[in-house]
């Protein structure tokens, strides 16, 4: 198992903020990458590209401590993500960092990913 070094981070509310149709019939939709919209902490906006999964009503993103989505969450945890080309999908919430190294665990050895996140720490 990797380092725990990495942060991980959730969107908590995520199935609570979909406005036009149940969340079971979006979860079909989020697959692949999606653009992160973040906000740095001098209020300029921030997008990058990241690889979300999601987990039951979850979902959730890696990468390391230094990135500038993770520096401009610990400040303002709350982002939004849109998913494409599939179908043009957008979620935003709340945003809940996640260091706890059995949480991790249990993401890294259920296979919640479908890409080896130790890459990423």
């Amino acid at each position: 198992m990797p380092a725990a070094t990495g942060t991980l981070w959730c969107f908590p509310e995520a199935a609570r903020t979909v406005e036009v149709m149940e969340w079971s019939d979006v979860v079909a939709h989020l697959t692949g990458r999606a653009h992160l919209a973040t906000v740095r902490p001098d209020g300029d906006p921030h997008v990058s590209v990241v690889s979300p999964v999601i987990d039951g009503d979850l979902v959730w993103v890696a990468s390391t401590h230094s990135s500038r989505k993770v520096r401009n969450l610990a400040v303002r945890p709350r982002a939004a993500l849109m998913w494409s080309p599939a179908a043009e999908v957008y979620v935003h919430a709340d945003v809940e960092l996640v260091d706890d190294r059995a949480a991790k665990r249990r993401l890294w050895d259920g296979g919640v990913f479908q890409y080896d996140p130790a890459m990423f720490f």
